[in-house]
């Protein structure tokens, strides 16, 4: 959508919207909410793991 944007010089809040996501920021911002949503995904699902299994062992 911004290289049609850019191509055509097209204007208003639609294409300001498309011009922020573009936006390096916003990608960053996107890719670090992804990569900690992973991470603390992952240490639940290991905490869980470690207390079931540690009911069973004893």
């Amino acid at each position: 959508m911004g290289v049609v944007q850019a191509e055509f010089n097209f204007s208003g809040p639609f294409w300001e919207l498309i011009t922020i996501i573009n936006g390096d920021r916003w990608w960053s911002s996107i890719g670090m909410i992804i990569i900690g949503t992973f991470a603390t995904a992952w240490l639940v699902s290991f905490i869980i793991y470690k207390v079931k299994i540690s009911k069973f062992e004893h």
